[in-house]
């Protein structure tokens, strides 16, 4: 009996050594979704808290408009649904894997279609999965180094002297820190992206209040000008002489007036209760999408 039963153990240890060098590629497949499935959960995690990050208002900064926000927010939440599913099917090819790895070929018999319909999956989307991998990860080296070398173009061109002049009194506007009231059925400014948007600032008359030489200074924080400004938005007939500082045509003038080289970097001061560390922040994107790289 007792000879029996060595010869039992040394039958299953020769049939299941057997198994293990056939279905040792699997158990690897099965290793490799484990891993990936993993490190797509961190993925998941990180792509969900710089998303809720950068909706928050202290993330705006003057170079960034409402569209290039939002811009950045939609292509976090693609990130985020392709990682979900990229999440979904590696937890479900992992799974796979390793239940074909763990038995023969003829106790998988039974199963019928189901069988080869098992093998398919397994032996052909696991090489279209890892291609998709491969491309996932071509794009974002690809992104990383756009991003590295030409981080002016994150966002869209940076104001000038006459452009800062204008968002600035938007801004004394959005925080109620003008010179003069002004009424919310006037102007009623939701948040501070909308000032980045030269647009936005054409529509709302605020590229009148620029400087007109680079000794002066066209601010709203002047109660006469701001009074002026008021009744210049209601359509009120107005006087000149408050504008005296300010360049009364520049409403009318190009887009390019108001930019800077999209190549340099705008230092003009303004409020420092608008200020924001727009170094601080450039360091942060680039933190966030290089370290995409690990999803």
């Amino acid at each position: 009996m007792f000879y029996l039963e060595k010869l039992n153990s040394f039958i299953e240890n020769k049939y299941a050594m057997s198994n293990w060098n056939k279905k040792k590629y699997i158990w690897r497949y099965s290793l490799f979704f484990n891993i990936f499935y993993v490190l797509l959960i961190f993925g998941i995690i990180y792509t969900l808290i710089i998303k809720v990050l950068i909706s928050q208002e202290k993330f705006v900064n003057h170079s960034c408009s409402v569209a290039n926000i939002a811009s950045i927010q939609n292509t976090y939440v693609i990130v985020l649904v392709f990682i979900s599913l990229m999440g979904f099917l590696n937890f479900i090819f992992s799974r796979l894997t390793y239940i074909y790895s763990k038995f023969t070929n003829s106790e998988f018999f039974n199963l019928g279609i189901y069988y080869s319909i098992i093998g398919f999956l397994i032996k052909y989307i696991s090489w279209i999965l890892s291609l998709i991998y491969i491309s996932w990860i071509g794009f974002l080296l690809i992104t990383i180094l756009s991003i590295i070398f030409y981080p002016n173009k994150w966002c869209s061109p940076k104001y000038n002297n006459y452009g800062m002049d204008a968002l600035t009194n938007c801004l004394l506007v959005k925080n109620d820190v003008a010179g003069c009231e002004i009424p919310n059925d006037v102007i009623n400014i939701k948040s501070k992206e909308y000032c980045s948007d030269l647009n936005y600032l054409k529509v709302h008359k605020f590229l009148y209040l620029v400087r007109s030489s680079s000794d002066t200074s066209c601010t709203l924080k002047d109660k006469k000008l701001c009074n002026t400004f008021l009744d210049f938005l209601k359509n009120k007939p107005i006087t000149l002489d408050p504008f005296s500082n300010c360049s009364k045509y520049s409403g009318d003038a190009p887009d390019d007036y108001f930019l800077e080289n999209t190549y340099n970097k705008i230092n003009t001061p303004i409020d420092s209760s608008f200020k924001i560390n727009s170094e601080r922040l450039n360091i942060f994107f680039r933190f966030t999408r290089i370290f995409d790289v690990w999803k």
